[in-house]
Order: C-alpha cells, then structure tokens, then sequence
C-alpha cells in the first residue's frame, strides 16, 4: 500500500533538509551589512498595503473569473512562511529552500500546471484548472500574492495598444548640425543648449517594449555613425518569441526619440551618444496588446543587466517604460523595486486612452520608484487622451518625432509615451553631465528644472523640464539692482548668471563689460532700462537680462512699500 505524506510536510521537509545559504547577488551588499549601516530594519509592508492590494481583496470567485478569461493562467509569488513577502526593495527574502519546496508541491497537484519558476523576484508561473486549486493555493502558508499572469485582460480599460507606425513628418522641424529633424517637443525643452554639454556618453537607457523593426539600420547597423561614432552600443533582445522584430512600431518610434543616431539620414534622438537596451516583451504596450507580467518583469531585468562588455560599469541606467496597465502586479512591482533599490532610474508613462483618462495615472507610474511622465500641448495644457493625477510628477511636450519601420523614415510620435521616451534621454545627459549622482538624485534635479518647481500640480508635475537647466546650463540671468533710486543718483547693477560654468563675460546696454557697472537717474519719476549679454565660455551659451529702476525722493515715505510718497 502506497503512502501518502501530506504535500506541506514534504515542502517543510524539503526547507529543513536543503541548504540554507542564499547566494545573495554581488551588487548588493550582505543583509545583515544592510541592516547594520541602516539600524533598525526597515518594517516590511504585507501585501495589500501597497499597489497589489486589488488583488488581494478579491474573494476566490472574483479571482477564479479573471483567471478563467486568462485559461486559468496566473503568478504566485513565493515567500519564507510567516514571513510579509518574498523579496523587498533590492533584498531577497525567500531561501531558495522555499522556492524548490514550493515548485514540489505545486506539481503535486493535479489540477495545477506548472510552466516555469523564477529566482528573482521570486515567483512560479501556473495553470489552475479549478476552483478548489485555487483556494488551496492561496492558502498555502508560502504564498506571497496570487494573481492573473495577464495584466487586466478583459478589464475594457480602453488603454491604446499603441501599435502602428503614425503619420509620416512632412517638415518644419529645426534641423541639428547634420541636418537631421530634431523633435520639436524636445527642441522647445531646450535640448539643442544641452547638447552644448552632452550626449548621453557613457549613460544606459533601456527600453523595455515592442522590440526594433529589422529594416531601421539606425537603430541597428548605423547606431554608431555619424556624429554618434563614440563607440557607443545597442543591445537588442526578446524575452518573447519571434525573435526582437517589431510587429508594433511602438518600440521602434520611441526608441528614436530616445537614442537616435546624429548622422544626417534621419531624426536624431534626445541622448545620440548613449548605448541603449531594447527590449521586446510583447507587441502592445497595454491590456489590448496582451502583457504577460512574467515578461516584463524578465524584460525589466535584461533592460537593467544587459551589455555586450562583462566589464561594463551598471551604474548611470534609466529604464523608459512607456505602457501601462489599469491595475498593478505584484512581480511587476518587485522586479521594478529590486532594480530602483539597486541603483536603476525608471520612467512610467502617465497613460494615454481613448476615454478613461478619469482613472488617472497608470500602472506600474503609479509606483513611488517610478518617474511618472505626462504630456502637454506647446502651450502647456492638457491633452485630451492622456491621464493626469497626483503621482504626475515630470511633463514633456506631446509633440515629437520617432525612427519609422525603415531607415530614413520619420515618424510623429504623441501622448504620454512619447513624453516618457524624450523625458527617458534628457536623464542621460542628466547622468552623463553628473556621473555620480544617484539615481534619486537625478530625479530631484529633474524635478529642480520643472517650470514651475518647487509648486507641482497634477497636470504638469513639477512641470515642463528644461533640460539646458537639468544638466547645468546657465538657463536665465538675474540682474540685482535697487528698484528705487534717487533723482540724478548714480547706482549699481549686478549680473548673476543662474547656472553655467564660466567663465563668464558681460555686454551691458551702457558699453560697460564687467560683471557689475553703473547707471545714473534723471530726473523726478524717470525711468532707467538696463540690460545685460551674459556668455559662458564653457560651452558657448549666451542668456540675457533686463530690468528697470524708478528715480524718485523717498526720504518722506514713511513705508517704502509706498507707490507715491
């Protein structure tokens, strides 16, 4: 006679008798190091405190619908039992006891498929073929989260799948040096003055997507040509099958505004020296296009670790996520949360939909780790099709230009992806100018060259960024000088060139090349206009001021807040 040894006795059995030695990667320092320099641990929040609570929430039923129209395919997230979760931020918590545990006894099951098992973050991808499977597995004491592995199929959401290659640039657009196209969205956020400064040389940029048309050379054989010749490299690479073709067009636009080659054939990208990473993941960027979560979160992974040079410095990686879902997964935010917690900067588009923009901004922008980027018009309002709310946090111009399906197309590119994709590339000049900044610190200066920092509000963020400003530019002049002057008195103006590098050289509208000079009132309530030239001789820019000073005898005032006396 056969016998049978309860399923959780094996998976106990299976944590006591392994190893327990949990190979930590080598980028992230020891736990209990962790732990030492950050004094008391920080409190791990359980699931359904943070984003994933949707899921959750649900009673078996309601779950058991949603995997139904999924043909029971969902992702259980594994964790140590009575512990909150199975990894947090850029630490693993799990032993990798547990997770083999975990696959046994779920194969145990015949009414649970196993399809594949994943380290980090820690999560299995199922097949559940009835009701009681899932109640028993959402009642197994290593389970973290259990979702569907699609991300909300059959919701209606109205999320634009963001497929098509657009409509083709007929013209207009100011011209770089070699006279490719230069977005105009881009051109208006002052890239053409940071370009003065950088290119993007040195910083990553990941793009996890649609994948690269096969026929688009700039993004392929010609990436580094041109003024773009630096060496500079483009890992292309599927986590899906069918090799890293384009079947979209949504991934090869925005990998154009992004990192398009400077080389006279077609548009050129806001960072044209730096290396990327494309990722396909799918062929849509939203519910329509069928997001697999165990995908994106393997496209996530590649789009932060990938280079051809083992050797190669992973510091300065920005990761351009320009989809999004209407509800969060919890391995999607794990494997965002690991990689932010390890150093990776990343950007969420805020959303675009055909009606329900009312639902505000989108998974996974939503996410505190992740920069949420939005569009404007040229006069800085709102687009129709795009999702605002409190989590925007930078806004780009909607107007911009991607790489077409063959080489020297242009396309026109719009909404909060394209927003992402340009907000993706001002970041590695950002990088590339500031190389040893973190990558929360890159943000706050981002933040910093929003047009209405410190403010924020819900449309623009911190507002509409100045990337001349972002990476160190001397974007405005400020002229210190007395508003009020005595009648035929003599004063002195002050030029205070606001950023740059210097040195700095000075034309007054008096002749006078000083940093200060002096200017001498007329009469009773006369007027004195001044105005200053300021060049930075480090990269060329030049910014003017101007200002006005009023003649009048204030010894009888008894407020000098006083219009008249």
């Amino acid at each position: 006679m056969r016998i049978r040894v309860p399923l959780l006795l094996t998976f106990f059995a299976l944590l006591l008798g392994a190893c327990t030695d949990y190979r930590q990667d080598p980028l992230q320092p020891p736990l209990d190091a962790l732990a030492s320099k950050a004094g008391a641990p920080e409190p791990i929040p359980p699931r359904g405190e943070d984003l994933a609570g949707y899921w959750e929430l649900m009673t078996d039923e309601e779950l058991w619908q949603h995997l139904q129209a999924q043909d029971g395919q969902a992702v259980i997230g594994i964790k140590n039992p009575g512990e909150a979760r199975g990894i947090w931020r850029n630490r693993v918590l799990v032993s990798a006891a547990t997770l083999r545990g975990a696959e046994v006894v779920l194969r145990a099951r015949s009414d649970v498929e196993v399809l594949q098992a994943y380290e980090r973050p820690p999560f299995i991808v199922l097949r559940i073929e009835s009701p009681d499977a899932l109640s028993a597995i959402r009642a197994l004491p290593f389970r973290d989260y259990l979702q569907p592995l699609y991300m909300d199929t059959g919701s209606g959401s109205g999320m634009m799948d963001g497929c098509g290659w657009s409509e083709t640039y007929t013209g207009g657009a100011p011209l770089s040096s070699w006279g490719d196209p230069i977005p105009p969205g881009l051109a208006r956020m002052g890239i053409r003055d940071a370009w003065r400064r950088n290119a993007g040389e040195n910083a990553v940029i990941g793009v996890t997507d649609t994948g690269v048309s096969l026929d688009q050379a700039n993004l392929r054989a010609n990436f580094a040509t041109g003024a773009s010749a630096n060496g500079r490299w483009h890992e292309i690479i599927t986590v899906v099958s069918g090799g890293t073709q384009d079947y979209c067009g949504h991934g090869t636009r925005l990998a154009g505004l992004s990192f398009a080659p400077k080389n006279g054939s077609s548009m050129v990208g806001a960072a044209w020296k730096a290396n990327a990473v494309s990722v396909r993941q799918g062929d849509g960027v939203s519910t329509s296009g069928g997001l697999n979560s165990a995908f994106v979160t393997a496209a996530i992974n590649t789009a932060v670790s990938a280079t051809p040079n083992p050797n190669f410095d992973h510091h300065r990686r920005i990761v351009s996520m320009a989809w999004g879902a209407a509800s969060s997964h919890s391995n999607v935010e794990d494997a965002i949360r690991d990689n932010h917690g390890r150093g990776a900067l990343f950007f969420g588009a805020s959303g675009t939909s055909g009606w329900f923009t009312w639902s505000g901004v989108v998974f996974p922008a939503t996410m505190r780790e992740v920069v949420a980027v939005s569009a404007v018009n040229p006069d800085g309002s709102r687009v129709s099709n795009v999702h605002y709310g409190s989590q925007v946090e930078l806004a780009a111009y909607v107007d911009q230009l991607g790489t077409g399906q063959f080489t020297t197309q242009i396309r026109t590119v719009a909404g909060s992806s394209a927003a992402t994709a340009a907000m993706s590339g001002i970041a590695a000049l950002v990088w590339t100018q500031y190389p040893n900044l973190t990558n929360e610190q890159v943000r706050r200066r981002l933040q910093w060259a929003g047009h209405i920092h410190p403010s924020r509000n819900d449309t623009h963020g911190y507002g509409i960024v100045n990337a001349f400003k972002a990476v160190g530019g001397m974007h405005a002049v400020r002229i210190d000088a007395p508003f009020w002057v005595d009648p035929y008195s003599s004063f002195t103006v002050t030029a205070e060139p606001l950023g740059g590098t210097g040195p700095f050289s000075y034309q007054w509208s008096n002749g006078a090349t000083t940093r200060s000079t002096t200017y001498t009132a007329g009469g009773e309530w006369s007027t004195v206009d001044y105005s200053v030239r300021v060049t930075d001789a480090f990269d060329g820019a030049t910014r003017t001021g101007a200002g006005t000073s009023y003649a009048q005898d204030r010894s009888g005032c008894e407020d000098e807040s006083m219009i008249v006396c």
